[in-house]
């Protein structure tokens, strides 16, 4: 295991307990989360113009960009949030689908990728992705693909 992932477990481990507790753990860059009562703004068909400059970071890897999105998701779950990440461009059918989400499953859909798409955003969301359908597959079936069908959303092919 790379040393950057054995490092963000062990910070994790702390956010966890931390986060449990509802205390903010922003030295480690999580903070604790509040839902929010409608679905992100973020999921309008036009690319977005309030975008902050995107700090310049050393290049992440694809593969500890996955492990992080898997940590990430993991402190997610120990906060009993459900959430998934999309880096397409936002289309129409995004908004429904994340309002159903939310609605009907309390699952929050996020696009991460409203300001730009790289390797490591791709990753990260790969990562999360893959425990997060996990978690909501064991909870509440094969849900996301059918409200991503009957909203439009799932292409075919």
């Amino acid at each position: 295991m790379r040393a950057s992932a054995l490092r963000r477990i062990g910070q994790t481990v702390v956010c966890v307990v931390v986060a449990t507790t509802g205390t903010n753990c922003a030295p480690h860059g999580h903070e604790t989360i509040e839902m929010e009562a409608a679905p992100q703004a973020d999921w309008t068909v036009a690319r977005r113009t309030d975008c902050p400059d995107r700090r310049l970071t050393a290049p992440t890897s694809s593969v500890d960009a996955e492990d992080e999105g898997s940590l990430d998701a993991a402190l997610d779950l120990a906060r009993g949030v459900l959430a998934l990440e999309s880096y397409e461009q936002p289309r129409a059918c995004h908004a429904r689908l994340a309002e159903r989400l939310r609605l009907r499953y309390d699952i929050d859909y996020r696009n991460v990728g409203a300001c730009g798409v790289d390797p490591a955003v791709i990753g990260h969301a790969r990562g999360y992705n893959a425990m997060m359908h996990r978690h909501i597959a064991e909870r509440h079936g094969a849900v996301v693909e059918a409200v991503a069908r009957e909203v439009g959303c799932l292409r075919d092919g």
